[in-house]
């Protein structure tokens, strides 16, 4: 494979599993974050147990967040890598 095959396939790869961490975890618990703070503000006093799901929300939400700026800083160190190496050639 030439650099410039491995750098198209690096360029769509990354990004749009970035994207699918976004979509399939970081939405929904966004999602699910909002509709908790909704209920607890009108209830006034949140239960223990939507405190324990609120933080759990928050941590999957954080943690899906890091790995989709992980995926795209890959995504930036293989764009810069091949295209240093296509130059070379």
């Amino acid at each position: 494979m030439t650099a410039c095959t491995i750098a198209v396939h690096g360029l769509l790869d990354q990004p749009l599993l970035s994207a699918a961490v976004g979509v399939l975890f970081s939405r929904p618990a966004g999602r699910k974050l909002l509709q908790l703070n909704q209920a607890s503000a009108q209830a006034g006093a949140a239960s223990p147990e939507t405190v324990r799901q609120l933080a759990a929300l928050r941590m999957r939400a954080a943690v899906s967040a890091r790995l989709a700026a992980a995926l795209l800083g890959v995504t930036v160190l293989a764009m810069a890598t091949f295209r240093y190496a296509s130059a070379l050639v």
